[in-house]
């Protein structure tokens, strides 16, 4: 096995989908009808599973299977279906045998999104430490969290922050550049106008988006050095992708000085947790969806539906046809943080973002400790 880092720049403007992008109109739950939600705003950061489809698409087309002419072939590069909710168990993905989590790269140096207990104070940003006091909680005695820098006019962070020393910050607005236009969903009535928000980068700055990957050179063996290009997102916006020797952990540290003698865990990437355990957590959440995915010789990899909610499984024959998506979880966003009072409830939380081995194996459900 051989570790790469992959790097992606957007040629141009890029826009990375939500759960907002449509909203149901009218019908019922078995005959729905869904327009555009009016407000259409891209992520900043590509999900795991629009990297892992990007790269399993890109393993294909260098090996002569788009389209898929060999299934069996075609199975044995990416393996026979894309990402699924798998109980916790490893997924074949052909030659892609695991990502790491995307963060950002800018002259040299890695970002993420921010710790959401650095907090913006007349000081600038600092950590919160958080405080035990005692007092009342749902009108019972007991102890709860305080922090004694957040100032709620300001409210949580929204910048990026160097994941070597996690505390020199970097504006998201010097890097991103919002990019707005109108649109309308084609065949759709005046209802289906929609305003959407993408986001290009800043073009006097060196950036690109950064992974590591673990990658089984035996299947197809990626040429270092080669600028490939790949489709990503909603709007299948075009990005640069280069494979460079990976030689250097890029790896976040826990942010140091923190008096607390709280336990913490912060995600570097997002993750899907099923149930909060920790004793106070500062958090935010987004829904998350992936495309069903599957090989099948003679067409396209995806998988298709009809309206009546048919699989179909076949080659999009008919306008009637759309993808299949999975059902709706809920991540937790990297950034987010959970405390805990003693060890023993730290490492059970630990041993289930751990056991979802089918979101790690793609770069989900990663985390740093202090």
């Amino acid at each position: 096995m051989t570790e790469y880092l992959i790097e992606l720049t957007p040629c141009d403007m890029f826009f990375f989908g939500t759960e907002n992008r449509y909203r149901l109109k009218e019908g019922s739950s078995d005959t729905p009808r869904f327009v555009a939600d009016y407000f259409q705003r891209s992520m900043r950061f590509p999900q795991q599973t629009t990297i892992l489809g990007a790269l399993r698409y890109l393993v294909l087309q260098e090996n002569g299977q788009i389209p898929i002419t060999d299934q069996d072939k075609a199975t044995n590069l990416i393996g026979p279906t894309g990402f699924r909710v798998n109980e916790g168990t490893v997924q074949d993905y052909g030659a892609i045998q695991s990502l790491g989590p995307v963060f950002l790269r800018k002259d040299g140096i890695y970002y993420m999104p921010a710790p959401l207990h650095l907090f913006n104070n007349d000081n600038g940003y600092k950590y919160g430490e958080p405080e035990l006091k005692e007092g009342l909680m749902t009108n019972q005695p007991g102890q709860f969290i305080y922090f004694k820098d957040y100032d709620e006019k300001r409210g949580l962070n929204d910048v990026l922050v160097n994941i070597q020393d996690m505390t020199e910050t970097l504006d998201y607005d010097s890097i991103f550049i919002e990019v707005e236009k109108v649109g309308i969903m084609i065949k759709q009535r005046e209802d289906a106008y929609y305003k959407q928000f993408s986001y290009k980068f800043n073009p006097a700055t060196d950036v690109s988006f950064v992974l590591k990957v673990t990658w089984n050179d035996d299947l197809w063996e990626p040429e270092v050095g080669k600028i490939y290009y790949v489709a990503l997102g909603a709007e299948k916006h075009v990005f640069r992708l280069k494979f460079a020797s990976h030689q250097n952990a890029i790896e976040p540290r826990a942010p140091e000085g923190q008096g607390s003698t709280l336990r913490t865990i912060i995600l570097i990437s997002d993750a899907y947790i099923e149930e909060n355990t920790a004793d106070f957590s500062i958090v935010k959440q987004r829904p998350f969806r992936y495309i069903e995915s599957r090989v099948k010789a003679g067409g396209k990899y995806a998988r298709w539906k009809k309206d009546s909610g048919k699989d179909n499984n076949g080659v999009n024959s008919s306008e009637d046809l759309e993808l299949k998506r999975s059902d709706r979880y809920n991540l937790f966003e990297r950034g987010s943080v959970f405390f805990f009072l003693g060890d023993e409830k730290k490492k059970d939380f630990i041993q289930k973002l751990r056991s979802r081995e089918d979101f790690r194996q793609i770069g989900y459900n990663h985390f740093i400790e202090s």
